[in-house]
């Protein structure tokens, strides 16, 4: 099974675009809970990625992105400062 994380960091700048072998600037930004999914995912078979949106992600790229992968699963995390980028990219 293809699983993807969509994950939100809206305080960040100057991130679109990243890049696929490197969607977070530095080892303290990975998302662990992300991370724990996707290493016990891995473990069992299935395949993960992660698409790392802000409030400047042109709706193309998450399409794009969803397109060539083609998921099985979208999984969205999220804390409270970024629910309302999460809930306008699941409503999109």
């Amino acid at each position: 099974m293809k699983i993807l994380f969509i994950y939100s960091e809206t305080l960040k700048r100057n991130i679109y675009p990243v890049t696929k072998k490197k969607p977070l600037y530095a080892n303290d930004e990975i998302p662990f809970g992300i991370s724990y999914l996707s290493s016990v995912l891995k473990q069992h078979g299935h395949l993960t990625d992660v698409l790392l949106i802000t409030l400047r992600t042109p709706k193309k790229h998450i399409d794009r992105v969803i397109q060539s992968y083609n998921p099985d699963v979208i999984c969205m995390s999220t804390v409270f400062r970024e629910y309302q980028t999460i809930i306008q990219t699941a409503a999109y």
